[in-house]
């Protein structure tokens, strides 16, 4: 599976009014028992696209992991397009592996820098007003740190046919309480052994659990309350 993708939908339309696009075609080799329909004949398959801005990533099956070998190759005026390690597309980051680990770290890391910078401004006996500190926490590090978790969150805990299993995306849960414990502890006259549980508690603010489900439950009803013939 390929994805190409463009960041910014002006430059597309800009583009191909000018008549600056060219034609890109992608050439695929296989190699070992590794094959599939679309990557056989490249010939046929063109894109037209801003080369520029047109990052590439290739989705990694389980043969390629294997011999190490993409088998892909983009090229355009005589410029070799390799793929990429990430694309970033409306605000998510996507890898070959669609594991969203790269988008996870990225978005709590700048979460992370926020509450960092709030804990050099107060201490436990002098600072801002804890009140209003909470609703920075509350607007400046939750909402970062779960950008796109509509995507990469479909719950806890799953069932499959072998029974009741958890998501390996469970793990990017303590980034997200990282971010979020350090901007509580930078809001609260607290020390460092206070519980979390009662840094929530005093902060009114939920766990990550609740927040990731609080968000997916809201998308859900969305999606159910749309019209019949919506898009989505």
């Amino acid at each position: 599976m390929v994805s190409s993708f463009l960041d910014d939908s002006s430059c597309y339309s800009k583009d191909i009014i000018s008549g600056s696009f060219s034609k890109v075609q992608y050439q695929s080799y296989s190699h070992g028992d590794f094959s599939s329909p679309f990557l056989g004949d490249s010939s046929i398959f063109y894109v037209a696209f801003a080369p520029a801005r047109s990052p590439v990533v290739v989705r990694q099956y389980l043969p390629v992991l294997a011999t190490g070998n993409i088998g892909f190759v983009a090229v355009t005026n005589g410029v070799v397009i390799e793929p990429a390690d990430q694309i970033r597309w409306l605000g998510i980051h996507l890898d070959p592996r669609l594991d969203f680990k790269h988008h996870v770290t990225t978005w709590c890391g700048k979460a992370l820098k926020v509450a960092q910078q709030m804990r050099r401004l107060n201490s436990a006996y002098r600072g801002a007003a804890p009140a209003a500190l909470v609703r920075t926490v509350d607007t400046c590090v939750v909402p970062v740190a779960t950008v796109g978790a509509d995507v990469w969150w479909p719950g806890l805990k799953r069932p499959t046919k072998r029974g009741i299993i958890t998501l390996r995306t469970s793990i990017f849960c303590k980034m997200i309480d990282k971010a979020i414990l350090t901007g509580l502890r930078a809001a609260l006259p607290v020390t460092r052994t206070t519980p979390n549980l009662a840094l929530h508690r005093e902060g009114g603010i939920p766990t990550r659990n609740i927040i990731l489900e609080g968000n997916r439950l809201r998308l859900s009803a969305r999606l159910h309350s749309l019209d019949n013939r919506h898009p989505l």
